[in-house]
């Protein structure tokens, strides 16, 4: 058995731009809020579960220290003719951690272990 063990170590080889620092707090939010919202990930898991809501867990970091802040990344101006162009970050960084199918997925690690415990069940071979 296993517990969800997840480190700067595992994000930084696939994201060059991110800190340990940084890491290190994005892996405490998301796993605070991945506990409150998967409360199963807190107990001992499977080694098969562990690694899966790791790699779950990855993914969504990644994607909120990629997503952009909304602020004024370029401006360029001209003086003849005059001419100014500006681009935003449009991502939104106020969305939440996990997607909706991540969450799914999160969630679909404990369902058949939540509903075969303690009952007897079979499963036909063809």
């Amino acid at each position: 058995m296993a517990f969800l063990d997840l480190t700067p170590e595992d994000l930084i080889p696939l994201d060059s731009t991110l800190t340990t620092a940084k890491a290190e707090i994005l892996i405490a939010d998301t796993v605070a809020r991945a506990y409150g919202l998967v409360p199963e990930l807190a107990e001992d898991l499977t080694a098969l579960q562990a690694s899966a809501s790791k790699a779950i867990l990855r993914k969504a970091i990644l994607r909120w220290h990629q997503t952009g802040s909304g602020a004024l990344v370029q401006r360029s101006e001209s003086t003849g003719a005059y001419s100014v162009s500006e681009t935003v970050d449009t991502k939104s960084s106020d969305r939440a951690i996990f997607t909706q199918a991540e969450l799914k997925e999160l969630r679909g690690l404990f369902v058949t272990a939540k509903a075969f415990k303690g009952k007897a069940f079979s499963v036909e071979m063809w």
